[in-house]
């Protein structure tokens, strides 16, 4: 291969020897073999950069050239030594059909060239193919490679090859051993650069920690490294939660009757086939994976539907007052505008669109957008290079979509009654606050228009963060903010039919909400009326049947009852599952992952910029205490811990920025009390301090707000992100630890086995990735304990039934270790005897012949001594003698088989082999 790369189709003579001297070693009637000559200085300077590696650009110190042509040369290599092979080639092969042309030294040139083309055609051996590289690194044929690049590992050259779940790299060297890096197995990946390199990945697991240079598209490799790593995250994940719910469903039924474990909705099962198509789409190649990443950042900027799918990408410049650069992003249903510097956002709902033109007045090839919303017009105006091509792809996309204007919700506010009522709640300094606020907005709103694409820019967050929010419109502000307009909008009548179709029903879900909806706000004269809680139960019931996998958590009735004051129950709902779904996922479902996770994001935060606060805490309460101190504050958003008016304010950065304001406003809290605490010796205290309302916070009286947004600043979407990811996979190990932990001493009472022996059954039966195995997976697992079934497969499905106690066609972890342990414990020969009778004879009455006795004497004899059999035909036969029968029944035949003294002396000679049933 090093010999074919040096072939070249033309290089001018020329160029060569206009910087060095060459001498002819060789030569014959159509090619020369020349060396360069050099001698000196000159001679040092090659030397040395030759040890530093051939450069394209220097002079080959040998070449093969043709005669009579200016300007050729076919083939270089740094020694004439190297070009020996290539030289008899053209001897032996070229010259001789040359010899047979009597052409001129052009169409020679041709000829000689076609022929190197064949050469390297014919010889290149071709590059391995998939199979043949997950053949080297033993990766399952389930997994797709995705893509391949040349790189370094720890400072070793070579490639890697990325999988689905495997990270593969391999030096070409022989006395290199490949590296493979199962993703499941890794616990950080993180972008970083140094002095060497521009940019490394640093790939984190718990025996190694690899440092991963790209030589080629480094953020490319970035981007399919970290989404391939995330999404087996969420699949461990997933599998870790299903799991548990999985242990708490069993562990409920075994603590009720029989007859009354049937109210209980079995949890669903971790399938990985269906985990595959909902989050793996089509993973099988590097464009799939980055288009996968791409729409995800897409949506998430944007808060779009989930469903919604990036369609293009253009450059363009957008007229806001000024000239600005920004990317127009197209999806089926909406346009999204981004500031090059990520200075403003804007969505535009594709439906919202009632002109579209070619327009010059502000921008050169510019084109003109026009929106309308609740009878307000909003216009736009941008530019980019290809304008009849862009105006005629927006003009497509925008008569797809239904024309049907945007449903407005109506703006409900119940608070005016609440703070006409309840005086304590909104003082007069309040309400008059309110008053001067809605001035402000009104003014804002007269100057920017009002409309359904809000051009988001720094100033609106900053306005947003002194003033608030007024009460008249929070409710829209917030679905606009949070993106709920557009998921309302989009399934128009879904929740009036969710509510209608699950009317009555009862679930765990629904009993659990009945308790908490009169705990909700029992002050509010919302909630002391039939209308409130009868609004508030439809939200939160129907959000457990949409999804199930969440259903109801508390703190959920909080943040529910609080939207029910802004806006109608359609609008709640919506906003409540965007909350759920974008910005606080994990939060509310049944194993909060993600609020553990914040938690520990949160004192990591705590540390960093109140180190002196945090030491003292540290000091006088248990580890991790102060994060379930502060559990409440993220779940009710705050609600039940600052004055209403303060939380409301909070609220209103959180739907604009996210979930960064409740990491800045928890630590602004503590700040805020540092005095407070610092005289507090007691964990009681710190936690009556955690629990009690603030009453002193109010937004126009305290620095609470502002001292969130200014000391803590440096709190961004991108750290937290970075230390979620960091501590993600950890809590993921801690669930699966957990699991296993609690099943083996679940199971261990009705089992024979040690707790190690169970740990290792655990381990091998999750191995399939699921809580529940069925015929085909148990045919595989048996044999890791019992590898003479292997000669008797026709015995899988009667085992298999053996196992099964509650006939249900499958197998969970204690099913199959109580069945492991029965096979475990027959060690008195009566009871192994009867056992592998069962196996082969469903009636234990029936009478039986030679070839039944047979069968179940080779299982019986394979049990106690594995694939080492004893000869069994004359065996039989002395059986049969003995009976004087040619059909024998059970009893009979036990009796006649123990008894033989051939068979005892077979046995004897097992035992003291050390035979056993299984091997665990």
């Amino acid at each position: 291969l090093l010999l074919l790369l040096m072939w070249i189709n033309c290089v001018p003579r020329d160029k060569i020897l206009h910087q060095q001297h060459y001498e002819v070693l060789r030569e014959n009637q159509y090619f020369l073999l020349l060396r360069a000559h050099r001698k000196g200085l000159f001679s040092v300077i090659d030397t040395a950069v030759s040890y530093l590696g051939e450069s394209s650009n220097r002079p080959p110190k040998a070449c093969i050239q043709l005669k009579d042509k200016e300007g050729s040369v076919i083939c270089v290599a740094p020694t004439p030594k190297a070009l020996d092979e290539d030289w008899n080639w053209l001897e032996s092969v070229v010259i001789p059909e040359l010899a047979l042309k009597n052409e001129n030294v052009e169409t020679l040139f041709e000829l000689v060239r076609q022929k190197i083309r064949s050469k390297i055609q014919l010889d290149t051996p071709l590059p391995p193919t998939a199979q043949e590289i997950r053949k080297l690194y033993k990766i399952p044929e389930s997994e797709d490679l995705v893509a391949e690049y040349p790189c370094q590992l720890s400072n070793r050259e070579g490639i890697i090859h990325i999988f689905t779940k495997h990270l593969c790299f391999d030096s070409g060297k022989a006395d290199e051993i490949p590296v493979v890096i199962g993703l499941f197995n890794v616990s950080l990946v993180q972008q970083g650069s140094n002095l060497i390199s521009n940019l490394y990945i640093k790939i984190v697991t718990a025996s190694m920690e690899y440092s991963l240079v790209p030589l080629k598209r480094q953020e490319e490799v970035l981007v399919l490294i970290e989404r391939l790593w995330k999404l087996t995250l969420d699949e461990l994940q997933e599998r870790a939660e299903c799991r548990m719910e999985y242990i708490e469903w069993k562990n409920k039924v075994s603590s009720l009757k029989l007859n009354d474990s049937s109210c209980l909705e079995k949890p669903s099962v971790y399938d990985p086939d269906n985990f595959r198509k909902k989050l793996r789409p089509d993973l099988s190649t590097k464009d799939a994976v980055t288009t996968l990443d791409r729409n995800e950042k897409f949506l998430c900027l944007f808060r779009l539907p989930q469903h919604e799918t990036l369609v293009r990408e253009i450059l363009c410049d957008i007229y806001l007052g000024t000239q600005m650069q920004a990317h127009l992003f197209v999806s089926h249903n909406f346009l999204c505008f981004y500031g090059n510097e990520g200075n403003f956002t804007i969505v535009i709902p594709l439906k919202s669109i009632i002109t579209i033109l070619p327009d010059t007045s502000l921008l050169t090839q510019g084109i003109r957008i026009v929106i309308k919303y609740r009878g307000y017009e909003q216009t736009f105006h941008f530019s980019t290079t290809n304008r009849t091509e862009v105006y005629q792809f927006l003009l497509k996309q925008s008569k797809k979509v239904d024309r049907a204007e945007l449903t407005p919700s109506p703006i409900i506010n119940q608070m005016t009654e609440y703070q006409s009522i309840d005086a304590n709640e909104f003082s007069g300094d309040v309400v008059q606050n309110e008053v001067v606020n809605l001035t402000r907005w009104e003014k804002y709103f007269k100057y920017k228009e009002q409309g359904i694409s809000f051009v988001r820019t720094e100033s609106l967050r900053n306005f947003i963060r002194v003033y608030g929010i007024p009460n008249q419109y929070r409710g829209e502000l917030w679905m606009q903010f949070s993106g709920s307009i557009f998921r309302k909008d989009m399934n128009n009548g879904y929740y009036e039919d969710l509510v209608e179709k699950f009317r009555g029903k009862q679930s765990l879900s629904t009993e659990e909400i009945e308790r908490d909806i009169r705990r909700s706000f029992p002050n509010h004269p919302f909630y002391q009326k039939e209308a409130g809680l009868s609004s508030l139960r439809n939200v939160l019931t129907a959000f457990s049947w949409h999804n199930p996998s969440i259903g109801y958590c508390q703190s959920m009735n909080i943040v529910s009852a609080l939207l029910l004051l802004f806006m109608d129950e359609s609008s709640a709902f919506w906003t409540l599952c965007s909350l759920c779904d974008h910005f606080l996922p994990g939060y509310y479902t049944k194993t909060m992952v993600g609020s553990t996770i914040d938690q520990q994001v949160f004192n990591t935060l705590f540390k960093q910029y109140l180190p002196d606060l945090h030491e003292h805490l540290s000091a006088i309460c248990p580890p991790d205490e102060l994060t379930v101190m502060v559990l409440p504050w993220f779940l009710c958003l705050f609600i039940n811990i600052l004055p209403l008016e303060t939380s409301l304010q909070v609220l209103d950065s959180f739907f604009y920025e996210g979930v960064t304001v409740l990491f800045q406003i928890g630590l602004s809290l503590f700040l805020t009390r540092k005095d407070d605490i610092f005289n507090m010796s007691s964990a009681e205290e710190i936690c009556t301090m955690v629990k009690t309302k603030n009453e002193d916070l109010l937004p126009f009286k305290s620095d609470l707000l502002p001292t969130a947004f200014k000391n803590f600043e440096g709190v961004t979407s991108s750290a937290i992100a970075v230390l979620r990811d960091g501590l993600r996979f950890q809590k993921i190990q801690n669930m699966q630890k957990k699991n296993r932990t609690t099943l083996v001493f679940d199971v261990k009472p009705s089992t024979k086995f040690t707790i190690q022996q169970l740990q290792s059954i655990y381990d091998k039966f999750y191995l399939f990735q699921s809580d529940y195995i069925d015929l085909k997976i148990f045919s595989k697992l048996i044999l890791d304990f019992t590898p003479w079934w292997e000669y008797r497969p026709e015995l899988f499905v009667p085992l298999f039934k053996l196992f099964d106690k509650n006939h249900d066609g499958v197998l969970d972890f204690c099913e199959f270790a109580e069945g492991l342990s029965e096979l475990w414990s027959k060690t008195v020969i009566e009871d192994r005897f009867e056992y592998c009778f069962r196996l082969h004879v469903d009636n234990m009455e029936q009478l039986v012949d030679r070839s039944v006795v047979y069968c179940v004497l080779d299982a019986f004899t394979r049990m106690h001594y594995g694939d080492h059999v004893m000869e069994l035909n004359g065996f039989v036969q002395t059986i049969f003698l003995k009976a004087g029968d040619n059909l024998i029944n059970f009893a009979k035949l036990q009796e006649l088989v123990i008894t033989e003294p051939l068979l005892i002396s077979f046995l004897d000679l097992a035992e003291l082999q050390g035979s056993k049933p299984i091997s665990v």
